[in-house]
Parts: structure tokens; C-alpha cells; sequence
């Protein structure tokens, strides 16, 4: 389903879709506002999931320029 997403895709989503995909990459994580909150945690942010979901999906080779872009994404 999402195994060939791309970095311009992943900037692109909104805060839901990223959490689907964490949730779908790594079914026991903590990612959604309820599994948070349960455990006493902030929710997580859109740059939070960005910043993940490049980690998981081993764009590490473009991680520098991702995490530059997380920042930003929230501009496009």
C-alpha cells in the first residue's frame, strides 16, 4: 500500500494520512492522538511523522534534506 512512497509524497500528506502510514509501517507504535494520550504523551506533530516515517522508510541517504523540508512542509 504505501511501500513505494516517496519523499515528495510523504511532504506532501497531511498529519492524518502520516499517521496511517506509521500506523500501517509499525502497528504497535504509538502514533495516533488516543494511543498518546493513553500513554501520557503529546500528540504527535506533522513534522514528528515526517521525521519518522523518512527514519522507517530509509530515505537516510536524504535524511539532511528531508528533515530541512520537514520544516517547511507545512508551506506547501
Amino acid at each position: 500500500m504505501y511501500q513505494t512512497l516517496t519523499k515528495e509524497e510523504v511532504l506532501k500528506m497531511n498529519r492524518e494520512t502520516l499517521i496511517k502510514v506509521l500506523k500501517w509501517n509499525d502497528p504497535n507504535g504509538i502514533y495516533s492522538d488516543e494511543d498518546s494520550e493513553a500513554e501520557g504523551l503529546d500528540p504527535i506533530t506533522k513534522e514528528e511523522a515526517i521525521e519518522i516515517i523518512i527514519k522507517q522508510f530509509e530515505f537516510e541517504k536524504e535524511y539532511e534534506d528531508l528533515a530541512h523540508m520537514a520544516f517547511y512542509s507545512k508551506y506547501l
